[in-house]
């Protein structure tokens, strides 16, 4: 009898949410649980705001409209910041005629935040499922709550104008070696999930865990499931060049690949390995099947090994980066210093500039030659007492050999995240094709050039260049080193907002992203990042529907 009622419900679950796409849904302000001068009730409104934006951008569901919400909350008299009953939301949602509501909690806590969340179908006067979830920031708990909500609803289906698919295989290092950075690699795991579907939603992720594996190479059909398979993780064993070679052949000929997909191995590792003929002949296998294997070099990965992986990459057309870690310290007269670590050497800083995000080492050719680092950056000498120093405490590493004192630290970070998002810009490759117009936004003294992809935009720019008025625009963006400034603007153009729809966070300017990219690339909401301008159209450009050779 339990067996048949959890199957009936499951079936309402998912009957009620696969009605979403062609539903509206309101999202009511969320309640701030502890609320103080860093955290007021108004957070509650934006971060309803986010989750609005969220669903519809990535699953394609209906707004309600925020103005047309905060009027009717009035109207009935319901206060979000007190409390919501049942009853308010049964009766806005049917006077209304707003098929789905959703509201919840927010708690702050000294790591970020905790959300508790429900989704509450009109039609069957129920709540049909429920989250909670815990983030760092605001934008990803936005993120995972939206993963967590729309559990059985799959993402917009943006296909690629080739036609081409992405088909990624994540490979984690769980040896010894990486027991200081696996609660890392658990948390940062579940997010490549999510960049590569935002960015590519018809892509297949595959994932697997070396030395050795429990389940071996898994097909990943949810963030929730990646999350769960990655906290299970635990450390063990010791890995070698048999057990590389291994699980990079069972990678290169154990997959079903697609025919003419975009092919990616990505390794993330900690382990030593040495030149080997069987590595150069798995190299030389992935290269003819068009397979990309990338590296993501973690704290201890020393530098013959570096260079082993690096020729790898190259070879095989992937990429490769050491993940970088950082730590605030204060001395005795409340003086703030920084310490970075990469690839096994310690810098001291006075500043803490946002490009070490990026890495703090520059190769000027392969990783064997000459290596410069930033001229903010003093290297401390840690010679043979290496061994006892963990990239998550380099405090604890500093009071006992650095020459300042350490009142007080922050937790370390990484650019792991950060690491991700780069590699799976290269993925935005399957959205471009062949742009029909493009169009000239201004803002202030600031002019960017965007091509816009779909067809059904180019009216909403065509109507705002007749008028002559601002018009609220939401653009991606992403690194484009081809770009005047780095940066590309608009694989995916969001025009069906107000501008009461869309919370002060994610409202910015050109020229701020422009001075700032790399933190409004990787600190930005959903990926890649989106961000909504006030712009004046000054040019649109219909292009060719033939590309002509001279262009």
């Amino acid at each position: 009898m339990k067996n048949f009622l959890f199957t009936a419900a499951f079936l309402i679950i998912i009957f009620s949410v696969n009605a979403l796409t062609a539903s509206e849904i309101a999202v009511l302000p969320y309640k701030i649980n502890n609320p103080g001068m860093n955290f007021s009730v108004d957070a509650g409104i934006d971060y309803a705001k986010l989750i609005g934006i969220g669903a519809a951008v990535q699953k394609g569901v209906s707004l309600y409209p925020a103005f047309q919400l905060k009027k009717d909350l009035r109207s009935f008299g319901i206060d979000p910041s007190v409390a919501i009953t049942e009853d308010n939301i049964s009766l806005l949602s049917k006077s209304r005629m707003i098929d789905f509501v959703i509201t919840g909690s927010i708690l702050k806590t000294g790591e970020g935040y905790i959300s508790k969340s429900i989704l509450y179908s009109s039609s069957s006067g129920k709540i049909i499922n429920n989250s909670t979830v815990k983030a760092d920031t605001l934008e990803n708990l936005a993120e995972k709550e939206i993963s967590s909500l729309f559990l059985f609803l799959p993402d917009l289906n943006i296909k690629s104008e080739s036609g081409q698919i992405s088909e990624t295989l994540i490979i984690a290092d769980t040896s010894i070696l990486t027991s200081f950075e696996l609660n890392d690699i658990r948390k940062k795991i579940p997010e490549i999930y999510t960049s590569i579907k935002s960015i590519s939603p018809d892509s297949r992720i595959y994932f697997t865990n070396y030395p050795s594996s429990n389940t071996g190479i898994k097909q990943i059909k949810s963030y929730s499931e990646l999350e769960s398979v990655s906290a299970r993780l635990i450390n063990s064993g010791k890995n070698t060049n048999l057990s590389y070679e291994d699980i990079l052949s069972k990678g290169i000929s154990g997959i079903q690949w697609e025919k003419n997909s975009n092919r990616n191995i990505i390794f993330i590792t900690n382990s030593q390995i040495q030149k080997s003929s069987v590595i150069f002949q798995l190299s030389s296998k992935a290269q003819n099947k068009k397979i990309k294997i990338s590296h993501i070099l973690l704290s201890k990965t020393d530098k013959s090994s570096s260079i082993i992986y690096n020729d790898i990459s190259v070879k095989t057309g992937g990429f490769i980066k050491d993940v970088t870690y950082h730590q605030r310290l204060v001395d005795g007269q409340g003086n703030d210093y920084h310490l970075f670590y990469e690839r096994e050497r310690l810098f001291i800083s006075e500043i803490n500039p946002s490009e070490w995000k990026n890495g703090i080492f520059k190769y000027s050719g392969s990783r064997d030659t000459h290596v410069k680092t930033a001229s903010y950056l003093d290297e401390i000498d840690i010679a043979q007492r290496n061994k006892s120093l963990n990239a998550f405490s380099l405090d604890k590493f500093y009071r006992q050999y650095g020459e300042r004192t350490v009142v007080s630290s922050d937790k370390a970070e990484s650019n792991f995240e950060t690491i991700l998002n780069n590699f799976t810009v290269k993925f935005l490759k399957l959205e471009s094709g062949s742009a029909p117009a493009k169009v000239l936004l201004s803002q202030f003294n600031t002019s960017v050039w965007v091509n816009i992809y779909d067809k059904n935009d180019i009216p909403f720019f065509q109507n705002a260049l007749n008028s002559g008025s601002l018009v609220l625009t939401g653009l991606t963006i992403f690194p484009d080193s081809n770009s005047p400034y780095g940066i590309g603007f608009g694989n995916r153009i969001l025009t069906q907002f107000s501008y009461d729809d869309i919370p002060l966070s994610l409202k910015s300017e050109f020229k701020k992203i422009i001075s700032d990219k790399n933190r409004y690339i990787n600190e930005g909401f959903l990926t890649p990042a989106i961000w909504f301008f006030d712009v004046k159209v000054e040019k649109v450009i219909l292009l060719e529907s033939e590309n002509d050779i001279r262009n």
